[in-house]
């Protein structure tokens, strides 16, 4: 592992001592340093080394006064006594780590034996204090919480981050169990020890999450607990733990607010699997409830959502609502990425549009729907037409009811506008597959495919004879006329919708100009002319 120095002492008048041991090959990843004192008098705690080795030819007596004040993690002590020296004393024989005993001489082959144990116990020592301080860095480097327990659930090692999170010192902690620790109660002391028992039960690495009492609140760690193994044999249980709090109440407050949002949004992962959808995608989207775990490709499917849609591009949704009715939705795209700016998932967000949809479509029934009639204006006839390339095949009529400004005047304009309306709802009846519009004050106008003069003069008659018969106003006016121009047919191909309406519009001042009440096909007025 790591280079390890060893220092040696010796104690002896011997020179043969020092000469063999400095002889002895270092062990792999060890460099040995060697110390001589011709007696005891040459020792100090300043002097001391990783250990200490007695020749034969120092008296015990020597020996026990230089180890008295050596307290626990002192040197360790190898004492040589030869064939012919007197028997150590018990006690301190108790006291030192090493007897080596052999011939008088100092036997050169023993001896070397004797000092490779000795240097491969101090080897396994230094290498396990290491092995432990790395042990130690590494856990106490941690963020997250890191014990060992035995087998009773006592703590026997807990990293610095768990001892700030409990407010114990280590020593406090030491051989301590789950009550004391977390001031916990008598009962979650039992649950955190059924947990323990289930652990080396399963002999296997087990995840929780678990909520924790303390004195400065609740807390909720998730853990990864694994039981400690001999061989067969269990001796403890060790977990590390984060404390993710902070993160279940930012994710609590993140669904919440999901949840809260007026749009809907679905998540799904690089590998296609829809992985969350927040409440109000249950409620737009009631038949998607039981697809999470699904993939995306099912979802879109089922909802008829666009594929292959460019991020950041929005496109409206028409689908049918609970109550048939139609409802709108902006359906848009956006990438969720990581740290390293690589996509993760990607999520679909769904905004219910239909009160702006509905919205636009009143704008736009205002724009080109005459308020007081119901029918086009002039505007929507325009805009019907724009993309009519051939008005060979239309007929425009222009009619104008005759003697108005009298009703207006005499009845007043609230009777004039009942007028227009139910002479408005005739020209709707008799021509109803055609396409009719307030031209402007009491003129309207028709833009029928009829392709014959049979045809048209049929209509005109019909719808004259009613206007005629027919009682408007709630009673007070009886029947009522108009002057109707007619333009179109083969002979007007070519020309534009403009020109048609301006060619009705001679023909219908052609009547008025002739008595009123009736109708003129404008090639009848040119040949006339």
């Amino acid at each position: 592992m790591y280079e390890i120095a060893l220092s040696f002492t010796i104690v002896s008048q011997n020179p043969r001592i020092g000469r063999v041991l400095r002889g002895v090959p270092p062990l792999e990843d060890c460099v040995y340093h060697f110390f001589t004192c011709p007696n005891c008098d040459g020792l100090s705690p300043a002097s001391v080394t990783d250990a200490v080795i007695f020749g034969s030819d120092v008296p015990a007596g020597d020996i026990a006064s230089a180890l008295e004040g050596w307290r626990e993690g002192a040197p360790l002590t190898a004492v040589i006594t030869g064939s012919g020296q007197t028997a150590l004393p018990a006690e301190l024989c108790r006291r030192v780590d090493c007897l080596w005993t052999m011939g008088a001489g100092e036997d050169e082959t023993a001896l070397t034996a004797c000092f490779e144990k000795l240097a491969l116990r101090m080897k396994a020592q230094a290498d396990a204090r290491k092995q432990a301080i790395c042990f130690q860095t590494l856990i106490d480097s941690s963020q997250d919480l890191i014990w060992f327990k035995d087998v009773d659930g006592r703590h026997l090692i807990v990293n610095d981050q768990f001892c700030r999170f409990v407010k114990k010192s280590k020593a406090q902690i030491y051989k301590q169990g789950h009550c004391y620790i977390w001031n916990a109660s008598k009962e979650d002391e039992q649950v955190c020890l059924d947990s323990d028992r289930k652990i080396m039960q399963g002999r296997k690495t087990q995840k929780f999450e678990e909520q924790v009492h303390t004195n400065d609140g609740d807390y909720i760690i998730q853990s990864d607990k694994s039981p400690l193994m001999d061989g067969d044999a269990i001796f403890g249980t060790c977990g590390i733990g984060k404390n993710v709090t902070a993160e279940k109440n930012l994710e609590r407050k993140l669904q919440t607010i999901l949840d809260n949002i007026p749009f809907a949004v679905a998540v799904v992962s690089n590998a296609d699997i829809l992985t969350y959808k927040n409440r109000m995608f249950d409620t737009f989207f009631p038949q998607a409830v039981g697809l999470l775990g699904q993939t995306g490709s099912d979802l879109k499917r089922l909802l008829h959502f666009p594929e292959n849609l460019k991020e950041g591009e929005s496109v409206p949704l028409e689908m049918t609502g609970s109550d048939e009715e139609p409802v709108w939705f902006s359906y848009s795209e956006r990438q969720i990425l990581d740290a390293f700016d690589s996509r993760v998932e990607k999520m679909l967000v769904i905004q219910d549009i239909t009160a702006a949809v509905r919205l636009e479509q009143q704008k736009e029934q205002l724009a080109y729907t005459d308020y007081l009639t119901g029918l086009s204006n002039r505007r929507g006839l325009l805009r019907a037409l724009e993309n009519e390339n051939d008005t060979g095949g239309l007929t425009v009529i222009l009619l104008d009811v005759d003697n108005f400004k009298q009703i207006n005047d005499t009845l007043g304009h609230g009777l004039g506008d009942a007028v227009l309306q139910e002479f408005a709802a005739l020209l709707k009846k008799v021509f109803v597959a055609d396409y009719v519009v307030r031209y402007g004050g009491d003129e309207f106008l028709v833009v029928t495919r009829l392709d014959t003069r049979e045809g048209i003069r049929v209509k005109m008659d019909s719808l004259l004879r009613e206007a005629a018969h027919a009682v408007f106003g709630g009673g007070k006016v009886h029947g009522i006329s108009a002057s109707c121009g007619i333009s179109g047919g083969d002979a007007a191909r070519g020309c534009s919708i403009e020109e048609l309406i301006e060619r009705s519009d001679h023909a219908m001042y052609h009547i008025k100009r002739h008595g009123k009440s009736g109708y003129c096909f404008y090639d009848d007025m040119t040949k006339e002319g």
